[in-house]
């Protein structure tokens, strides 16, 4: 068995375990408010001097463990209204390792302990009771599988008999109580497993195949596999014997039961319903069939307990609707729901693997007014204008005028313009990002702006410069959209045939496909002509600026209005005009500018629209780190580093020039990006057949030209 590197492991995980307690972003449960009347909440931990390391729960009891620089300690909860002051284990790190442990329905605890003594290694299976008696049952060396086999990654199971299950990504060894064995195999391939124990020998086995997730039942008696398909593609399998025929799974948004004998699947709530984000729950356990779940969140460890009542079915629903539910979703819902007795925001993720299929059922549900009363529109699927068109959106800017919390003064004003279509706002964004072009200064003309000709004759004269890392398809979907108005930029949608042939001609000298470069000298030293590239914060700019070199530019799309640059709109909102309830939808967009959830729940870690919060996010970014060299001069620190030809990189913090530049950029930008037209989907489509030679320019445009016009006659 090869030897550890101890000391590195030791730093390492307690490196991570720092960092990882230091995001105090998430807010989950709002502890000033009451809560939810439908949970008790209890505080187990708060990270001091100790930090939270694990936990594992079974039947009521728990054992948890926390790390300081020297030990991890381990504390016994028989009874959640009981909390010890003292652990009842600790190992120290220097010597020992804990590879896994877990609990039995009786509170005896199961360790797999590695310790390591005058070079010598040794990994036992240690029985610890409810008094701290401790024996090893099993000397597990000769499980061990060489120098390919990892034991950091074993893992231990108790069977619902008592039996001990211990496996890793070779084989696995089942035990009986006293530590015999009962059966030892290798698995068929070398994969990463989990196993959930159902019965004395059913297992569910997950484990991944070219990374997807593959789930089977597995009886280890016979070798039996059956492969369990339609399970929800993030979930975890983790509560045993929810009810006698159910076990339930959960993902970072909601809850299932899965029914052992019928396979068939039930979503029995969302997380959000109870005022908790599912993102942070690292465990779920069951106390007398009553649901327990356990929550680590900004250095404090919860218990959860499901009560009796439910008020769900006492409050007025509204509902969400969102393509790809993230973070900030589940974090804000779960905020208001906790807040909010009276109302309750329920999700609906119209998410499909067929996006194409996606869309189509939100805009059916909204146009139909069957749809959520809020929306989040992402403009990679959704198109505000053409529903505000259709008034099925509300305009925002009488909420904005009467508003306490966020204003039309407090907005960036170039932002707030470029949202704007016939005067009317019908999406708010808490947050945004730049979409731009980066080449070389020496390209860029004095105006700043490119034109399509310019663009052109600059590769006629060097014609080592068209291999670009922007392909056909992106110049015509943005530069069509950004130039021509067809993404609904601009109040005139009739397209410049003049426009459109050049930017033809510039996509057909593009790359059918772009595969990315990671090696940033080809940039620095010119070999590229530019590549497009998203800004979503100072320190992004300074890596691209530092990326191609200090002789780099930023510029628009040739043609386009203002600058030629685009933002895309982040966590962006709009409200149903068939909705009941849009005051308080309004009430739900606006608490993302409040002070408590512009530190908790908005994600500021894109620029912001907000003048005063994007002021600071810009000041901050110039803030100076220093350390002290071995010679004990004070030097600057870098923000980040990075490898590139051969050499790491340094990039610092920014200067006033950097800022007057993002702001320039920002203020010059009037373009938003929409992906979402008809008229795009026709250039895109019939330049396909121009770029593959089966028609000409000319005959392709006037295609193009009688499609766009018979599709706005038919409004």
């Amino acid at each position: 068995m090869k030897n550890r590197i101890k000391t590195l492991c030791i730093i390492f995980i307690f490196i991570m375990i720092m960092s990882s307690c230091k995001d105090g972003s998430s807010g989950i449960i709002d502890r000033n408010s009451g809560g939810n009347p439908d949970i008790r909440i209890m505080n187990i931990h708060k990270d001091g001097n100790e930090i939270f390391n694990s936990v594992r729960a079974n039947n009521g009891r728990m054992i948890y463990s926390t790390m300081s620089s020297s030990e991890v300690l381990y504390y016994y909860i028989e009874e959640l209204n009981n909390l010890p002051e003292l652990p009842f284990l600790s190992y120290d790190i220097s010597t020992t390792d804990v590879l896994d442990y877990e609990l039995d329905e009786e509170g005896n605890s199961y360790f797999i302990i590695l310790e390591s003594i005058d070079e010598n290694e040794n990994i036992y299976l240690r029985k610890i009771s409810t008094d701290g008696n401790a024996i090893n049952i099993k000397w597990l060396n000769e499980f061990h599988r060489g120098d390919v086999d990892d034991c950091y990654l074993w893992k231990v199971k108790i069977m619902p008999n008592g039996n001990i299950i211990i496996y890793s990504r070779l084989a696995y060894c089942l035990l009986d109580k006293s530590g015999e064995v009962i059966k030892e195999d290798s698995w068929e391939k070398e994969e990463f497993y989990d196993i959930i124990c159902l019965d004395d020998d059913l297992i569910f086995l997950q484990h991944y195949i070219n990374g997807q997730r593959e789930v089977s039942k597995v009886d280890i008696s016979t070798n039996n596999i059956q492969q369990i398909k339609n399970i929800p593609r993030d979930a975890y399998f983790d509560l045993v014997n929810y009810t006698s025929d159910t076990i339930l799974m959960y993902e970072d948004s909601e809850v299932y039961s899965f029914d052992l004998k019928t396979e068939n699947i039930e979503s029995l709530f969302k997380w959000s319903d109870y005022g908790i984000v599912g993102d942070y729950i690292i465990k779920i356990y069951s106390e007398d069939e009553k649901l327990h779940c356990i929550i680590y969140d900004n250095g404090s460890l919860y218990d959860v307990a499901w009560l009796e009542t439910d008020s769900r079915k006492y409050r007025t629903e509204i509902v969400l609707g969102c393509i790809g539910e993230q973070k900030e979703v589940r974090n804000a819902v779960a905020q208001f729901n906790n807040t909010n007795h009276d109302y309750m925001i329920t999700v609906v993720d119209y998410w499909d693997e067929d996006e194409k299929a996606a869309t189509n059922n939100m805009y059916n549900d909204i146009l139909t007014g069957k749809g959520p009363d809020i929306i989040r529109l992402d403009s990679r699927y959704i198109n505000d204008i053409m529903l505000g068109e259709k008034e099925v959106l509300v305009d925002l800017n009488p909420y904005l005028d009467s508003s306490s919390i966020i204003k039309q003064k407090d907005i960036v004003e170039s932002i707030y313009h470029a949202l704007l279509f016939d005067n009317k706002l019908y999406m708010m964004p808490t947050n945004f990002v730049l979409e731009t072009m980066v080449t070389k200064s020496k390209w860029i003309p004095e105006t700043n702006v490119w034109t399509v000709d310019q663009i052109l004759d600059i590769l006629d004269e060097n014609p080592d410069l068209q291999d670009t890392f922007i392909s056909k398809e992106y110049m015509i979907q943005y530069g069509a959209s950004y130039s021509l108005g067809t993404g609904w930029n601009s109040e005139n949608r009739i397209v410049d045939e003049d426009t459109l042939k050049k930017y033809l001609e510039l996509a057909s000298r593009m790359p059918d496909d772009v595969v990315y470069e990671p090696d940033d000298s080809v940039r620095r030293d010119g070999k590229v002509f530019f590549e497009s590239c998203i800004i979503d914060s100072v320190e992004t700019y300074l890596y691209k600026k530092s990326a191609w070199g200090e002789d780099s530019a930023f510029v628009g799309f040739p043609g386009a209005a203002g600058n030629g640059m685009a933002i895309i709109p982040e966590n962006c909102y709009g409200i149903s005009t068939k909705s009941a309830h849009k005051d308080k939808a309004w009430e739900f967009i606006e608490s993302f500018f409040t002070d408590e959830w512009q530190d908790k729940i908005t994600p500021n870690y894109r620029f912001s629209v907000c003048n005063d919060v994007l002021d600071k996010q810009l000041e901050n970014s110039m803030l100076i780190d220093t350390y002290i060299d071995g010679d004990g001069n004070s030097q600057e620190a870098p923000i980040l580093t990075y490898f590139s030809g051969g050499d790491y990189v340094n990039v610092y913090a920014a200067r006033e020039q950097d800022i007057a530049n993002i702001r320039d950029m920002i203020n010059g930008t009037k373009l938003v990006r929409r992906d979402v037209s008809p008229i795009l989907n026709i250039i895109q489509e019939e330049a396909a057949y121009y770029f593959a030679g089966h028609k000409t320019i000319d005959e392709v445009i006037n295609i193009i030209k009688n499609r766009i016009n018979l599709t706005l006659s038919e409004g």
